[in-house]
C-alpha cells in the first residue's frame, strides 16, 4: 500500500500539467500608422458611450471603429476644428461628452451631434479664459464644471458661466498651489480635489476657494498620477526606501 501511495503521488507530479501550468496565450493586434493611426506615439485612450475608441495622438485626435480610423486634425481656416494635434488628455464628462486636453491648443471639446469641437485657448485680453493653451490634466466635479490642469496653474471651468477660475503658486502664501505645472487630476469620494505638480508634489482642495498644500508628503516628488485603491482613499508612495507615508 505504501508503495502505491509513493507511485500515485509521483505520477501526478509527473504530470505535465500539474508540474508546469499552462501559459496562457495573448495575441496582440498591432495598430499603427500602416493601419491608419496618424501617429504610432499615443498619449491618452478612451472609450466613449458608443462603443468607439479614441486615441490621443502627437499627430491627431483618433476615432476607431473596430475597423478604420477617423482621424481629427487642426484646420486654422476652420475655427470648428481640433484646436491643436497633439493631444495630451481625454476624458467623458457624464453626459458622455468628451473633452480634449492639447499641448498649445487649449481645452476641447466634441460635439458628436454636429461633428465639430468647440476650443477653449488662452486670451491675453479675458482674465476668465483658461490660463495655459497646454492641458495636462482634466476633471469633472459632482456638480458638473471642470478642473483643468495646466502648464501655468489650476483652473476651475463653470460650464454655465464658461468662465475660467485660477489657482496659481503664490510665494507668500504657504496654503496656495505649490507649483503651476499641474500633471494630474483627481476628486475622490468625498469630493476633495487632488492635485499633482511637477517640483511641488501633492495638493489637496478641501475647500471651494482654498488650496491646502500637504507639505510633509511627496514634497520634492516629480508625481504624474493620482489613484484611488478600492478599500479606501489612500495615498502611497515609496522613493527608493527612503520616504514613505500614507494619508487616509
Amino acid at each position: 500500500m505504501r508503495y502505491f501511495y509513493i507511485l500515485f503521488l509521483l505520477l501526478i507530479f509527473m504530470d505535465p500539467k500539474v508540474v508546469h501550468a499552462q501559459k496562457k496565450s495573448f495575441w496582440y493586434t498591432h495598430l499603427t500608422t500602416n493601419e491608419g493611426l496618424s501617429r504610432s506615439f499615443v498619449i491618452s485612450i478612451i472609450q466613449d458611450k458608443d462603443g468607439f475608441m479614441w486615441f490621443g495622438t502627437m499627430d491627431g485626435l483618433n476615432k476607431f471603429d473596430g475597423n478604420k480610423f477617423v482621424i481629427y486634425r487642426n484646420n486654422r481656416k476652420d475655427p470648428n476644428s481640433i484646436s491643436h494635434n497633439y493631444i495630451r488628455k481625454l476624458i467623458l464628462d457624464e453626459k458622455g461628452r468628451l473633452w480634449i486636453g492639447s499641448q498649445g491648443g487649449g481645452l476641447s471639446r466634441y460635439d458628436s451631434e454636429k461633428n465639430i469641437f468647440i476650443n477653449y485657448k488662452h486670451n491675453d485680453s479675458n482674465p476668465n479664459s483658461i490660463s495655459h493653451n497646454t492641458v495636462n490634466a482634466v476633471v469633472e466635479d459632482a456638480k458638473g464644471n471642470f478642473w483643468v490642469g495646466t502648464f501655468a496653474g489650476l483652473d476651475y471651468f463653470d460650464i454655465k458661466t464658461q468662465k475660467f477660475t485660477h489657482y496659481r503658486n503664490n510665494p507668500a502664501d504657504p496654503k496656495s498651489l505649490s507649483n503651476n505645472e499641474i500633471r494630474s487630476l483627481l476628486v475622490d469620494r468625498k469630493g476633495n480635489l487632488w492635485v499633482g505638480t511637477v517640483g511641488g508634489g501633492l495638493n489637496r482642495l478641501i475647500a471651494p476657494i482654498h488650496l491646502n498644500t500637504i507639505n510633509t508628503m511627496l514634497q520634492t516628488l516629480h508625481l504624474l498620477a493620482v489613484i484611488i485603491f478600492p478599500e479606501s482613499m489612500k495615498i502611497r508612495k515609496k522613493i527608493y526606501g527612503l520616504l514613505q507615508k500614507t494619508e487616509t
